[in-house]
């Protein structure tokens, strides 16, 4: 995609960064850090709360590249060629080369980067049910 710039290498896919991504990562850290984070958790100072934006923002970009990952080895698995990944301003995408041979890969293919995503999202609500009642800034960037 034009405007992207290399960031790295997973299981042989190149990760790309689109520049649409430091937009959306800059609104979102602004956004939890004026907003969700102090009318949610009170006491922080303010420079926690941009903090606590920013990490939640960057994890929140780790779960896209983790949803999109899914897809890539499943379709690798299934002798689908992936090129690359590539993240931006509406999340991301894999560049998946070739057609799946069946609708049974085609469904496997899809269906895992949603899973995923659940996945990532109950172990997130597991660890918060385990902190309980607590108002730290782990529980926030969990919630």
């Amino acid at each position: 995609m034009p405007g992207s710039l290399r960031i790295g290498k997973i299981f042989g896919i190149d990760i790309y960064i689109h520049i649409s991504w430091v937009v959306i990562i800059v609104l979102l850290t602004w956004s939890l850090a004026v907003g969700w984070f102090p009318v949610l958790y009170h006491g922080f100072s303010a420079i926690t709360y941009w903090i606590l934006g920013f990490i939640a923002a960057i994890l929140l970009f780790v779960s896209v590249l983790l949803h999109e990952l899914a897809h890539s080895v499943v379709a690798r698995a299934r002798g689908l060629p992936v090129k690359n990944i590539t993240l931006f301003i509406f999340g991301g995408v894999s560049n998946i080369e070739k057609e799946p041979g069946s609708p049974g890969i085609e469904f496997q293919v899809a269906v895992v980067g949603p899973l995923t995503s659940l996945l990532i999202g109950a172990l997130a609500l597991a660890l918060l049910y385990l902190l309980g009642q607590n108002t730290s800034a782990l529980a926030a960037i969990l919630w």
